[in-house]
């Protein structure tokens, strides 16, 4: 039954994990549109080498490329669409 229990919140672990590098991404991201380059940049990479980690390749190079203008102080931006 204590194994039963404990399956969900393995679940919800995994799920974290998971997600964590793009919630890193997104802080990184935060940190650079304050002008917060000094967090910005250990920050993305952290999350770069998370998403490596898990197999995430395609978010790895995202952050990457986020990561590069964070190397040269500017911030992330997106344009909106429409």
């Amino acid at each position: 039954m204590l194994q039963a229990e404990r399956a969900p919140g393995e679940r919800v672990r995994k799920m974290a994990d998971a997600s964590l590098p793009s919630l890193m991404d997104t802080l990184a991201a935060a940190y650079a549109e304050c002008g917060r380059f000094a967090n910005a940049v250990p920050t993305a990479l952290e999350a770069e080498t998370l998403a490596l980690r898990q197999g995430q390749i395609g978010l790895a190079v995202k952050i990457r490329g986020r990561l590069e203008l964070y190397l040269v102080g500017k911030p992330y931006r997106t344009t909106a669409s429409g």
